[in-house]
């Protein structure tokens, strides 16, 4: 008798998942770059920097 790890189901399904997520990955890829995700790459540059907090000061002091 086989071992599960031995048949050619287990196999098939070791071999399908990774080209079912390959091709996940390029559906989304092409999915962002068609609806814009990546049209403004300078404004994406400064993102992390912009803390979002207003420059005036609030408090009235």
């Amino acid at each position: 008798m086989q071992s599960p790890l031995e048949t050619p189901a287990f196999l098939l399904i070791w071999m399908c998942l990774p080209l079912l997520m390959c091709a996940a990955l390029i559906v989304f890829f092409v999915w962002g770059v068609r609806s814009g995700q990546f049209a403004d790459q300078e404004r994406a540059r400064y993102l992390a920097l912009d803390s979002g907090i207003p420059e005036g000061d609030e408090t009235g002091e």
